[in-house]
């Protein structure tokens, strides 16, 4: 589902009464107040009518665990790679947390605003892929029921045939003849702009937080895949190892989006869970501007006031992802 669909749905879900949650699961772009970042996959729950601003913006200390008397909350997962493609045991690992805490949410019927939450089911954007295996597993894990198609004949047909005999509709959207693909200048101007809003959400919002770190008070671990090739194992072998290597750096590159560990997860990880890092929703993201090796300090942007959830963070590997340019987005 394109980006364009999925917002007119969530703005007609707004219209007749329902409050669907938002997933999205293309990390190649961040999502208005889903995924704020790129790099990431999450969910959020519609808080608008307006279809400008039909999502609550995250903020560096919200989490997705639910109350009785809010639902502004998102969560998200930093996968650190444009595509499942980059490592798909990881991507697998990551919409299956995902899915699993959606349960969780939706199991607390006895909050009025989750129930509506649940009634009114989730709109998902797909990963940007057209191995059928990856969209069969997303269906399962967030229990999907309906699949929308378009763009690829191949795709729909493999996956019409897959859930044919099923309760899973699916359906084959026309691409209107009027569209546009946008070039790759087009999407990196779409992906600095949500950025920017992320760290300053109104244009007469207060001039953005700069924080000096200290690098020997902070712990930066890089995220890299260790996926094995299957002809490097033995026949009807599977690997059993962990998809994610954590490598501790000394620093994070400069212009560059780093993930802010949740402190829960940060506890989890000093009693021993290294995957609790990772596999682990982040509690926001910082930009960074400026790394004095001399004064051994980190320049960061952030998008509050205040102290920090934590000083673990979160780096991409630097040849995975394209980084966004911080002076782009700060300016």
């Amino acid at each position: 589902m394109c980006v364009s669909v999925l917002k007119t749905l969530s703005s007609y879900a707004i219209k007749v009464g329902r409050r669907p949650i938002v997933v999205n699961l293309d990390p190649r772009r961040a999502l208005e107040s889903v995924t704020p970042v790129p790099g990431t996959i999450g969910a959020a729950p519609i808080a608008a009518p307006d279809a400008s601003s039909s999502f609550m913006h995250p903020t560096l200390l919200d989490s997705f665990t639910t109350s009785n008397t809010s639902t502004s909350y998102s969560l998200n997962y930093f996968f650190s790679a444009p595509t499942p493609a980059n490592n798909p045991a990881f991507f697998t690992l990551l919409t299956n947390k995902l899915g699993l805490r959606l349960g969780e949410r939706h199991a607390q019927l006895s909050s009025p605003a989750v129930l509506a939450e649940f009634s009114s089911g989730v709109l998902c954007l797909g990963a940007p892929s057209n191995k059928v295996e990856v969209h069969e597993h997303t269906v399962a894990a967030l229990s999907i029921n309906v699949v929308l198609v378009m763009g690829s004949d191949r795709l729909y047909a493999q996956m019409n045939k897959k859930y044919k005999a099923t309760g899973v509709t699916v359906v084959k959207l026309p691409v209107s003849g009027g569209v546009v693909k946008k070039d790759d200048a087009d999407r990196s101007g779409l992906q600095a702009k949500l950025v920017r809003s992320y760290f300053r959400p109104l244009p007469a919002s207060p001039p953005l937080t700069t924080v000096t770190l200290n690098i020997s008070t902070c712990n930066f671990y890089r995220l890299s895949s260790v996926a094995v090739s299957t002809a490097m194992l033995p026949v009807g072998q599977k690997q059993v190892s962990s998809c994610v290597h954590l490598t501790k750096i000394d620093a994070p590159p400069e212009n560059s989006i780093v993930a802010v560990c949740h402190p829960s997860n940060v506890n989890k990880f000093v009693g021993g869970d290294e995957s609790a890092l990772f596999a682990g929703g982040v509690a926001g993201f910082l930009a960074v501007e400026r790394v004095d090796e001399e004064a051994e300090t980190v320049v960061v942007v952030s998008p509050v006031r205040g102290e920090l959830p934590s000083k673990t963070f979160l780096c991409c590997e630097e040849s995975a992802f394209s980084k966004v340019m911080v002076r782009d987005v700060v300016q």
